[in-house]
């Protein structure tokens, strides 16, 4: 008579990670100008009208359409330099500079 031999396998749980967040433009825009500005600092903006990618894969940097804190457009890039390290310029400021003192939001004065 032969004997069956049985053979047991324990059940490995077998899980998917979760599936990466991509960010948006508007996400990445907000949390980068977050990001300069000290505690306590209100964003320049009141929000963004519109954005979205420019560029693809590591060159990709975010466009986006603001509204400043005096109602006046603009339009910022947003863009990775290293792993992990954004930066921004501003394409267009209507209005001028701007700077936060004395608990606001202001603009530079006009020369001349």
């Amino acid at each position: 008579m032969r004997s069956e031999r049985q053979l047991t396998l324990p059940l490995v749980a077998v899980s998917r990670e979760p599936k990466r967040r991509v960010e948006s433009p508007e996400a990445r825009i907000e949390r980068h100008l977050a990001s300069c500005l000290p505690p306590g600092v209100p964003p320049i903006h009141l929000g963004i009208e519109r954005a979205a990618w420019a560029k693809k894969g590591r060159a990709r940097s975010a466009i986006g359409d603001l509204i400043l804190f005096d109602g006046s457009p603009a339009k910022i890039e947003v863009f990775e330099w290293a792993p992990a390290a954004y930066g921004h310029r501003w394409l267009a400021m209507v209005g001028g500079a701007a700077f936060y003192e004395n608990g606001r939001w202001q603009r530079e004065a006009a020369d001349g």
